[in-house]
């Protein structure tokens, strides 16, 4: 999940790469001020922040209100962009210049603030989605090493099901890929192990954590307290998804995507989980009998 500080980061490098074409050129020169300019690259970074963070803060705006949101978040970033421009390099624009400099500016950044919010907000909408929604189109065919018919004939054979693989993106995708088989079971009277795996510190260091799961029910080789209202959100799905009970938990009233969404998030905040190095967001999960 990408946090608040590296929305601001990616912003202040951003907005900072017109400073550093200033600075080098004007090394090629002989006119460098570094005091100057050491200060004007410092306040064009922490514009950019400012408006990274921002962004970060209106992510739910991009879930709730689609193209609105993004024209809503782009007017913000840019008024607050503008009006730090006027503070840092000419407060008077803000003051007795407000009528004829400071005043046209904004209302420049009303006009350009939602376009090239909602121009640009498409792929923060992806990234804000819920994970329920982001995986909702599974492959149409099960992985072939893996289908159907061989769990019918052999179900304590191979793995039920490894990742990763060709067959699937995400964990994400063929744990409920895998759920979706094993609903399809005639019986499904056994507990079935799914195992995820990941590195920790050195590359030659692994964590791993299982949950076990049957028809609808799910548990853990500890006893865990999970926080179903944390998790459900998390997940992006409705809190019916997960149900406290005797052993454990349930997702029966989930679908397979959901109940994977829901899975995913408790490897990763509950048993340790995190994404291999490299790998994006993913790491290694299998299931067995």
């Amino acid at each position: 999940m990408t946090r608040w500080w590296q929305f601001g980061l990616f912003g202040g490098i951003v907005l900072s790469i017109a400073t550093v074409v200033k600075v080098i050129r004007a090394i090629f020169r002989g006119k460098v001020e570094w005091g100057e300019d050491d200060g004007f690259a410092a306040a064009i970074f922490g514009m950019g922040f400012l408006c990274g963070v921002i962004v970060w803060a209106g992510k739910g705006l991009h879930q709730r209100l689609g193209m609105v949101g993004d024209a809503i978040v782009g007017l913000v970033v840019m008024v607050a962009f503008f009006i730090s421009c006027m503070l840092l390099f000419e407060p008077e624009l803000l003051g007795a210049k407000f009528q004829n400099g400071g005043l046209p500016m904004l209302e420049m950044a009303v006009v350009l603030g939602p376009l090239g919010g909602a121009w640009t907000g498409r792929d923060l909408r992806t990234e804000a989605s819920p994970p329920a929604e982001r995986y909702s189109t599974l492959p149409k065919q099960p992985a072939a090493d893996n289908n159907l018919k061989d769990a019918k004939v052999n179900p304590m054979g191979r793995p039920f099901m490894e990742h990763p693989s060709s067959d699937f993106e995400t964990a994400v995708e063929a744990i409920a890929d895998a759920i979706k088989r094993l609903r399809a079971l005639p019986a499904w009277d056994r507990w079935i192990m799914f195992n995820a795996q990941c590195m920790v510190g050195r590359a030659d260091s692994y964590h791993f954590a299982a949950i076990r799961m049957q028809q609808g029910e799910i548990a853990f080789e500890k006893p865990l307290d999970v926080d179903i209202k944390k998790v459900t959100k998390q997940a992006g799905v409705p809190e019916s998804c997960l149900v406290k009970t005797e052993g454990g938990y349930s997702v029966t009233k989930a679908t397979p995507i959901q109940a994977a969404c829901v899975m995913d998030v408790i490897f990763r905040q509950y048993l340790g989980i995190r994404p291999y190095t490299g790998e994006g967001e993913d790491y290694a999960i299998g299931a067995e009998w």
